[in-house]
């Protein structure tokens, strides 16, 4: 079974979001996005200030809007290994195994959710209404799996 990842992000810098159709990752404020993988067992810190994850695990992301939870699943914000995300530098720095994410650490400014998001969730933009626009999201039954 999943596990949730044991560490509720601090999201107190801004208190909305942007939904981008046209990223693929998830992008947080640098702090939180530290926060975070300081929290995930076995992560490691690249000098750049990247993290790496180990290629296989369970741990789901958990992102909670308006008290609604969505889940992303370990495979779906773990990018797997290339040639170019671990070169034999980063190799030599934290060792064989390790992956990319689609998470990454921004500049002061909104949470972004990319693709890496809503892949993972019914999204329907209201426009109908000048002034009254809106934007639902619905967890799906079952995640379907990343292609990359």
């Amino acid at each position: 079974m999943p596990t949730k990842l044991p560490y509720t992000l601090p999201m107190t810098e801004y208190t909305f979001a942007v939904l981008d159709s046209g990223s693929d990752g998830i992008y947080l404020q640098r702090s939180t996005y530290d926060a975070l993988f300081s929290r995930i067992p076995e992560a490691k810190k690249l000098k750049t200030g990247y993290w790496r994850v180990p290629c296989e695990g369970r741990q789901e992301l958990w992102v909670c809007i308006q008290g609604q939870v969505y889940r992303i699943p370990y495979h779906d914000w773990v990018k797997k290994p290339t040639a170019a995300g671990n070169t034999p530098e980063v190799v030599a720095e934290i060792g064989p195994g390790m992956c990319q994410t689609k998470v990454f650490g921004s500049s002061p400014g909104p949470t972004l959710l990319g693709a890496t998001f809503l892949r993972t969730v019914y999204t329907v933009f209201d426009f109908r209404r000048p002034g009254y626009e809106r934007i639902g999201l619905a967890r799906l039954t079952s995640v379907p799996s990343s292609s990359t």
